[in-house]
């Protein structure tokens, strides 16, 4: 399977020239006008060519694109060659391949570029490299190999941006199919309209809640290691305050960019000290009394998030018992501010949650990345003070539920992250820009 010498593969394309394999891809739509955001879906399709026809049943294919250019949409491959097949991807950041050309070999020859030993993939941060292999048992591989979605980003030039370096294949002998060719064209967009996003950040909140204009959205990095999660040794890239309507609007972003987005609480307001109330306390003295005849807690409707939300004493990661009572402390007058963070209008560290509006949000589980896919996205948020178990000052679940099961509302995320659920301390007391947060991971 690994490379011969290139003198070796140059007498195998001489002997079997007239057995050629050739692979193209296709992009669909073909043709503009283009708009950055749209969606292109690009095909690799494998001729085994006539007389005599190749038989591969196994194929193995790189090809390179543009990152600056395209997005890959994640989980889009689909190979299309039946079911009695097996099947691999992957991909590289951050590389390009310069094809060799030595003894006037062709970039378009892919099996001769295949035999040249080493490969010169270098490392280039506008370029990223795949790589496709489909194995068939039941019938040759012919037509169309597979798919993949990309999204069309924001840049100037459109030009060379998807080509394919690299290619073996082995027939129905067990034999090295050669030569295998590709036409070689260049992919290009022309002129592509669109450019930089509004991109609006709306928040649900409780009705009752009229102070949600006090709090700011924020923007972040991502970390670089591909989990999603947020980067909070970095600035924000934005940020902005919420309206009366709990919405942001940010107007400097570009499609294609990936962001956490994380409602910022505000601190050493008068009205904090209505978040935890005697209802409250109620509603985890429930949770840990309320059990079915196997001891079994029945009481919380969205369990893990209830309990995460009802977790208010400090050094500790599981409800409890003692959530109860200091909840319970808290609202006949005791001050616990030394064992547990509930939130009041002098309080120095709470507990807040910030995530999306989707499914994780009610498994406990917030996600906070978004990618940035059109000209005017939204992204809906939501929040939870810790404590505030009645929702009072929080988004209700019972309406994320409801905005799941009519599909409204919901932001679509890409990756799970445990970081929307953090610890807040206060560096000072009066009103706080967000940038004074201290982030702390909780979970």
């Amino acid at each position: 399977m690994k490379k011969l010498a290139l003198f070796l593969g140059t007498i195998l394309l001489s002997i079997n020239s007239f057995a050629q394999l050739t692979i193209n891809r296709t992009i669909t739509p073909a043709n503009g006008p283009y708009t950055v955001g749209d969606t292109l879906t690009v095909k690799y399709i494998v001729d085994r060519g006539i007389n005599p026809a190749t038989t591969p049943r196994y194929v193995w294919l790189r090809y390179q694109y543009n990152n600056k250019m395209l997005l890959l949409l994640s989980n889009t491959t689909t190979f299309s060659q039946g079911t009695s097949v097996q099947t691999y991807s992957t991909e590289w950041a951050n590389y390009k391949f310069t094809p060799n050309t030595a003894n006037n070999l062709s970039a378009n020859s892919l099996y001769g570029q295949y035999l040249v030993s080493p490969w010169a993939f270098n490392v280039n941060t506008d370029w990223n490299v795949g790589q496709l292999a489909l194995q068939r048992t039941d019938a040759t591989i012919n037509g169309e190999l597979a798919t993949q979605k990309f999204i069309i980003k924001d840049n100037v030039s459109y030009t060379d941006i998807h080509n394919l370096i690299l290619a073996y294949a082995i027939d129905a002998t067990s034999a090295n199919i050669s030569p295998i060719t590709t036409s070689g064209d260049v992919v290009s967009l022309g002129s592509v309209t669109g450019g930089s996003s509004s991109f609006k950040v709306k928040v649900a909140f409780p009705s009752s809640y009229t102070t949600i204009n006090e709090h700011n959205v924020q923007l972040m990095k991502l970390k670089n290691d591909g989990s999603g999660q947020i980067d909070w040794s970095q600035q924000p890239i934005a940020q902005a305050a919420l309206d009366a309507s709990g919405e942001a609007t940010f107007t400097t972003l570009k499609i294609g960019d990936s962001l956490g987005v994380f409602v910022a609480p505000t601190m050493n307001k008068a009205w904090m000290n209505n978040i935890v109330t005697v209802s409250d306390a109620y509603k985890a003295f429930l949770a840990i009394s309320q059990v079915d005849i196997n001891g079994n807690s029945t009481y919380f409707t969205y369990s893990n998030l209830e309990k995460k939300v009802g977790l208010v004493t400090k050094n500790k990661s599981v409800f409890s018992e003692s959530d109860s009572y200091y909840l319970f402390a808290h609202v006949m007058g005791i001050n616990v501010d030394s064992n547990a963070m509930i939130p009041t209008n002098t309080s120095t560290s709470v507990r807040w949650y910030s995530g999306l509006l989707n499914q994780s949000w009610l498994n406990g589980v917030p996600t906070n990345k978004v990618l940035i896919t059109s000209n005017t996205q939204v992204a809906n948020a939501v929040f939870a003070w810790g404590g505030d178990l009645n929702w009072s000052h929080s988004t209700d679940p019972a309406v994320v539920a409801s905005n799941i099961a009519n599909n409204t509302n919901v932001t679509n995320s890409l990756n799970k992250t445990s970081f929307g659920m953090m610890n807040i301390k206060t560096s000072s007391v009066g009103d706080m820009s967000p940038l004074d947060y201290k982030m702390e991971k909780l979970y």
